[in-house]
């Protein structure tokens, strides 16, 4: 299958006539294969599959074969699944969910005796963190933000320190999207689980409810590392289609049944009462079948990207005055984010010229990009406001070549060279 951008044309495009995709992280490519399928099941099941008639039935079929394939790429059953519009609007209703929850049916905090407390981390996706402090500012949490050590790796240990009778929900980002670190979040789940078991067992508890919930943002994770949610004891846990090769306009958030969570959009009741709008069904099975895909080659691919991005470190780290941000080590990260300062050349001039060269990366997080103070992940890990100007963000996927990989290399060297002079 063709790599993206084979057929670009414009300022940015090397000697080959191609674009060479490095920001993975910030959306990938729709495969070809999704964009055939996804216009033949447009034209074949437009049905509402709320809609008793046969037509509305099938689409319905569609819908549920989606949401099985779904359940089983998580580890999770039919019925925990939730299809979105997005991950943010997932991270949005698993924060406000169990939130909402907690305010209407906790009776210490219906009657404001208390807020909850809501728990996540400093270099969690804006996604996240944004809603978070949305809900501190209207007067419904207490939010706490926790550090995190010089790589961007939260510490359990704070976690555990962190939790209390009000805590209600934990959130973690699994893998972060700007420097790549993965979160302990096995490791995490077992603490909060743990308290959770000797918080119930006390007498005259306040609470039965099993609280805390753990919720992690997987976005950029569930493509390299092994995910299952009985096992990671994650309660509710957010996916987005666009950086799996497929569709934008489809995300999901797993709830745990039974977990103390309700949902945001009043209306018909769809998803289980968590998400009330007429189904994108065919965007579901897209996801569903990438989900399908990731689990299949996952490992081989880790494995793959991996070697690429050893070979970009050491291509790179051979350039004067250029360094590595976060933990370099293979087990630390994942395989396909890779960050760099390059002292003294600003962030904006190097994209520029990659850009010329054909190489399409992005500075830091997509997500932030045009605003010229430091993202707040890499002001969490130490890094400068002057520092992070200088910060680019390569991210390498499934139709990243070893061959593209020299070629960018080779491109950083010339154009470091022509900027220092």
């Amino acid at each position: 299958m063709a790599g993206p951008g084979n057929k670009n044309r414009g300022r940015g495009k090397n000697s080959r006539g191609r674009v060479i995709y490095l920001d993975y992280a910030s959306t990938t490519p729709v495969d070809a294969d999704f964009i055939s399928l996804q216009a033949k099941l447009t034209k074949e099941y437009w049905g509402n599959p709320s809609s008793a008639h046969r037509i509305g039935q099938r689409a319905k079929k569609l819908l549920d074969e989606a949401r099985e394939i779904s359940a089983k790429a998580l580890g999770a059953r039919f019925d925990e699944i939730i299809f979105t519009s997005s991950a943010t609007e997932s991270n949005n209703l698993a924060l406000k969910g169990a939130v909402n929850y907690a305010v209407r049916n906790i009776e210490r905090f219906r009657n404001r005796i208390v807020k909850p407390k809501l728990i996540v981390s400093c270099v969690e996706h804006s996604a996240l963190l944004k809603p978070a402090e949305c809900l501190r500012d209207d007067g419904l949490v207490d939010l706490v933000v926790l550090p995190v050590d010089s790589s961007g790796r939260v510490d359990p240990k704070t976690v555990h320190n962190s939790l209390d009778e009000n805590t209600i929900l934990v959130s973690i980002i699994w893998a972060n999207n700007e420097i790549g670190v993965v979160e302990p979040i096995e490791e995490i789940g077992k603490v909060i689980a743990e308290f959770g078991k000797n918080k119930i067992s006390k007498p005259r508890t306040p609470n039965p409810i099993p609280y805390p919930l753990f919720h992690t943002d997987a976005v950029q994770a569930f493509q390299y590392v092994p995910v299952d949610v009985r096992g990671d004891g994650v309660d509710m846990l957010t996916l987005g289609a666009h950086k799996l090769y497929a569709p934008r306009g489809t995300g999901i958030l797993y709830v745990r049944s039974g977990a103390p969570v309700i949902g945001n959009l009043d209306g018909g009741g769809q998803e289980y009462g968590f998400r009330s709008s007429t189904e994108c069904v065919v965007g579901a099975y897209c996801m569903a079948k990438a989900l399908e895909r990731a689990v299949l080659n996952r490992k081989k691919e880790a494995k793959r990207i991996s070697a690429l991005g050893i070979k970009l470190m050491k291509g790179i780290g051979k350039i004067e005055g250029v360094r590595h941000v976060g933990d370099p080590s293979p087990a630390g990260r994942a395989p396909h984010i890779y960050p760099f300062l390059f002292k003294g050349v600003s962030a904006e001039e190097l994209l520029y010229l990659l850009d010329e060269y054909g190489i399409a990366a992005s500075a830091g997080s997509a997500c932030t990009t045009g605003k010229l103070e430091a993202s707040h992940v890499l002001k969490a890990i130490q890094i400068s406001a002057e520092e992070a100007r200088n910060v680019i963000r390569l991210s390498l996927g499934k139709y990243t070549t070893r061959e593209e990989i020299d070629y960018t290399v080779s491109a950083l060297v010339k154009i470091i060279k022509r900027i220092r002079g």
